[in-house]
């Protein structure tokens, strides 16, 4: 009857025990993966790849949608616009996160030499 006890203690400690474990990597990640996706949902910036003709405008870069023609200010990831000069004139695919009207340029290449005549 004690050995019972005894056995039944044990049982239930480590039932206990394996409740208060951290979550398998499988389940935490997809606990990560949801968290994330909140953080995206609440934030006011968006992923954004588009295909366009560079332009200057004053002291910013601009890019003209091909298939909407909005334009959209480019802004660079480090403190300095200039690498946009080389695409003036050209058709590129620019990927990043746009916030308004502003594409925060993360990956840029060039598409075609010349822009398009447009519509």
């Amino acid at each position: 009857m004690k050995f019972r006890m005894v056995l039944l203690g044990a049982a239930f400690c480590l039932g206990a025990l394996a409740q208060s474990q951290p979550a398998s990597p499988q389940t935490s990640k997809s606990t990560e993966q949801s968290a994330n996706r909140m953080k995206v949902a609440s934030s006011a910036t968006t992923a954004l790849t588009v295909k366009g003709c560079v332009d200057q405008q004053g002291s910013h870069y601009v890019m003209r949608e091909t298939e909407t023609s909005p334009v959209i200010t480019l802004q660079s990831p480090g403190p300095d616009d200039e690498w946009f000069a080389r695409y003036v004139g050209h058709e590129v695919q620019a990927s990043g996160d746009k916030s308004a009207s502003t594409l925060k340029v993360a990956n840029i290449h060039q598409v075609a030499d010349m822009c398009g005549t447009g519509k």
